[in-house]
């Protein structure tokens, strides 16, 4: 009698114009090599980034419009926004013991968010779908801290030593908030499609919030 195996190999499937690229490989992934699932994820990754985050909208789309809400349900994944959380903790508490207090404080923001994006959005998906959507808006935050705990200090060491570099640093760190959190909550309001105050100030309360803790810490 033959064994029944079922084969490595599935047939791909087209995706509509302007969708998402969907998560399904033309291989599996258990004889796979590290590299090409670590570099077809931040592919998805970064695919995704594009039509969120990144300030050139049209450049994913080419039309400067937002796919369709559906799409970005499905092509949900938390990969992302685990990473970045990871990131933005690891990044804040350096001179600090805040690493697993950030790290439940950024799921517990998101979730709020996402809680907001479900009772106010009219397209349904499910709460997790949600907390993606929100989770890669919060990639400028990691950009902020990143620069407010890192580079910045870097930098201020190398030049010189005196009483303005505190004050320096400080104005670097209020640019830089100012500048990532308006950056964070222009992504969310346009993923969500938010429109008037009430939408609108849930999700920037949580986004400030976020970036204002690279301006304290």
């Amino acid at each position: 009698m033959s064994d029944s195996i079922e084969p490595d190999y599935v047939e791909p499937v087209a995706a509509p114009s302007g969708a998402l690229p969907t998560t399904s490989n033309a291989r599996g992934t258990l004889d796979e090599p590290v590299a090409d699932t670590f570099k077809r994820d931040v592919s998805q990754i970064n695919a995704k980034l594009r039509q969120v985050v990144y300030p050139h909208f049209p450049v994913a789309l080419g039309t400067g419009e937002l796919a369709d809400d559906q799409e970005f349900v499905k092509g949900a994944d938390l990969w992302a926004p685990l990473s970045f959380i990871i990131l933005f903790s690891l990044t804040l508490s350096q001179a600090h013991s805040l690493f697993s207090s950030l790290f439940v404080l950024c799921w517990s923001i998101l979730l709020v968010v996402a809680f907001h994006l479900k009772l106010t959005r009219q397209t349904p998906g499910s709460l997790l779908s949600y907390v993606s959507l929100s989770g890669y808006c919060l990639f400028p935050q990691v950009i902020n801290s990143t620069l407010c705990s890192i580079v910045y200090p870097l930098l201020l060491r190398a030049v010189g030593s005196g009483p303005w570099k505190m004050r320096c640093l400080l104005i670097l760190k209020l640019v830089t908030f100012v500048l990532c959190s308006l950056w964070s909550f222009s992504s969310v309001c346009f993923v969500s499609r938010a429109q008037g105050i009430v939408e609108k100030y849930p999700l920037a309360l949580c986004f400030i919030g976020i970036g204002w803790l690279c301006v304290v810490l």
